[in-house]
């Protein structure tokens, strides 16, 4: 046996250790994640999205309804019911778990670097695995996927890709292509379509396969293919019924949803996509940057003819430029060329707007692509260089990239344990994201602590991620809000009135800005303001627990005690076991010589509230304005005791 049979002998029996390498690679990569708990969008495909919640019983609604319609009425077009159906079997097995989701997750994702790598065998058309299986590694061990596998509302990527996949291992697997299994790749096809739109983009790659792979003629492909068109255009149908019958869609996107639409005229929208592209292009080869969030201002506005738009843009031409001058020569590399300009097209933002500028789970699918391309070109130079242990063993050239990308894949893993940490972790990456600053912030205000250093701590730390991000984003309403109520309860009262004024003038419609500036205005003892603001909030019907005690102490302050007595009675009539409102209602009837009535209410406040001991002390005064010196001193001395 020659030498040459001897190497090609040993490739093809070490490839017998290639499935169980692709398997347990994920299972090492995200181990991690198995126990981490649900983050950010996951609570709303799961423990509150009342669908899932039904379990197999909820599968009918899921199919019929557009995809948010389990948490909100919010119908943003979309429609993806395949992984909502198996987080709903996956709720009936064991519900509010987490760890089932995490484990079908990974499992999942080995499932798709087996098929992958078969896949690619076919489109190399080589007996030798070390390509295929250098391209899939790293596909799986790459960083960018770290939101698709430790985010479980991200399922819809992976099924996506999983079906293409199946559907192209069906087609490829027979030459002739017998209906039956057109039939059953149609079927799989629509499972992709089903887990998300963007599988649409898998038709012509399909075509692609069999005219710029297979070198079949495009008639002679329609006629191998046509059946997947077919169902394609049934799945539109059907996906345009559920979208336009599930009710009306959201409204036009604003600089928040992609802060493109804060950048004018055409021509910079496009500069800014091609810009988005350079971006996805650098971080298949390196990650520099992973975020969960990457909306405004974290991508600035370029001109088309800035160098942050044009290298992208020639970039882009001479790759295709490449792919199709080339067809015949290599194919291969042409075609990973194609998959990646064809699969990240719809998220791109170049051709039109979507509900985001960027995301690292967009660039799922097209990282395939380009790793095809970038994989063939290092192989493709090796073989011009002198033979040497790398020429012999050419996966040693992907060894410390692999390792690099492990590394940063079980790293970033981390993060992805709960919304606390990956919120605290992102505001070192996306600096320039208001809203990474904002959810950071909200986190913070809205946790709940035992520990008044650690609540004074947070609020410090929420105030500083406000102001960043009223430092990127002066007009978002929202940050003028938790900015103004982190101030309140720091009991800087002059600073909240102004941040809470400037988010109502930001936003006139929310009744609980207004709400919470007539308490600020109160707190800050600019008690005209207060009144005006309450007073506003009734006449709004948005009367609060403390609405009628803050008026009326407003008024009383003022001595405007006729007011204040018609503002607690308004409160009693609506809350008659508020303590506070009886306590005080109970002082206004003694300041109005009417002791024997605010004892009555005096008492009845404690006996709600035992613990507001200054009331023995009011009762005590009340008894006393009244001649029953034995009583005042009586209850005089229960306060004193339990002072």
């Amino acid at each position: 046996m020659t030498k040459k049979n001897n190497i090609k002998t040993a490739v093809n029996s070490n490839e017998k250790f290639v499935p169980w390498v692709l398997i347990l690679l994920p299972l090492l990569l995200y181990a991690n994640t198995i126990f981490h708990g649900f983050v950010l969008d996951d609570r709303a495909v799961t423990f509150e999205n009342k669908f899932v919640q039904q379990g197999i019983k909820g599968i009918w609604n899921i199919l019929t309804t557009f995809y948010w319609k389990g948490y909100w009425d919010l119908n943003a077009g979309l429609y993806r019911p395949l992984s909502l159906i198996m987080f709903a079997i996956e709720w009936q097995l064991s519900p509010n778990n987490p760890v089932i989701h995490h484990a079908i997750q990974i499992l999942l994702y080995s499932l798709t670097g087996l098929l992958l790598f078969d896949f690619l065998k076919r489109i190399f058309k080589t007996s030798n695995y070390i390509l295929p299986f250098v391209i899939t590694l790293l596909f799986l061990s790459h960083p960018m996927h770290t939101e698709v596998v430790a985010n479980i509302k991200s399922r819809d990527e992976i099924l996506c890709l999983l079906f293409f996949l199946i559907t192209t291992k069906i087609i490829l697997s027979d030459r002739n292509l017998s209906f039956g299994r057109v039939v059953l790749a149609s079927f799989t096809f629509l499972l992709s379509l089903l887990s998300k739109e963007g599988g649409i983009l898998f038709l012509p790659i399909l075509f692609l396969l069999f005219i710029w792979l297979k070198d079949i003629k495009f008639k002679t492909s329609i006629s191998h293919l046509w059946l997947l068109p077919v169902v394609s255009i049934i799945w539109l149908g059907w996906h345009q019924y559920v979208i336009n019958s599930s009710g009306k869609q959201s409204g036009i996107y604003t600089y928040q949803d992609n802060s493109i639409v804060a950048c004018e005229g055409l021509l910079m929208h496009i500069g800014i996509g091609f810009s988005i592209v350079g971006r996805y292009m650098l971080k298949c080869i390196w990650p520099y940057q992973l975020s969960y969030d990457y909306s405004f201002n974290e991508i600035p506005c370029v001109s088309f003819f800035s160098m942050q738009a044009l290298l992208p843009f020639v970039v882009v031409v001479s790759l295709l430029f490449f792919a199709f001058r080339f067809r015949n020569k290599f194919p291969e590399a042409g075609f990973g060329i194609l998959f990646f300009f064809i699969t990240i097209a719809l998220t791109s933002n170049v051709f039109f707007l979507i509900g985001s500028t960027m995301a690292d789970r967009f660039l799922f699918t097209p990282l395939l692509g380009f790793l095809i391309f970038l994989v063939w070109l290092v192989f493709r130079e090796v073989e011009h260089l002198k033979p040497n242990i790398f020429l012999k063993n050419p996966i040693l050239l992907f060894v410390p990239l692999l390792l690099l990308y492990g590394f940063k894949t079980i790293k970033r893993n981390a993060d992805w344990k709960s919304d606390k940490i990956l919120f605290a972790s992102d505001v070192n990456s996306a600096k320039n994201s208001a809203r990474v600053y904002y959810n950071y912030g909200s986190l913070l205000l809205n946790e709940n602590s035992t520990n008044d250093s650690k609540k004074q701590n947070n609020l410090t730390e929420c105030i500083r991620l406000f102001s960043e991000a009223e430092q990127i984003d002066s007009i978002y309403p929202n940050i003028f809000t938790n900015l103004g109520v982190a101030q309140y309860r720091k009991k800087n009262y002059p600073e909240a009135v102004r941040k809470l004024s400037k988010s109502l003038k930001l936003n006139s419609l929310d009744n609980g800005v207004l709400h919470n500036l007539a308490d600020a205005f109160f707190m800050n003892n600019q008690y005209d303001s207060s009144i005006y603001y309450h007073q506003l909030c009734i006449d709004k019907n948005y009367i609060q627990q403390e609405t009628y005690n803050m008026l009326g102490t407003a008024y009383f302050n003022k001595q405007q005690y006729g007011s204040a007595r018609k503002a607690f009675q308004a409160g009693l009539k609506r809350d008659s076991s508020n303590s506070s409102l009886l306590k005080k209602f109970g002082n206004i009837l003694g300041v109005s010589n009417q002791p024997d009535s605010s004892i009555i209410f005096f008492k009845k406040a404690y006996a709600i509230n035992p613990s507001d001991k200054a009331i023995l002390n009011f009762i005590s005064n009340a008894y006393k304005a009244k001649g029953d010196q034995v009583n005042a001193d009586l209850y005089l001395k229960k306060y004193n005791e339990n002072r």
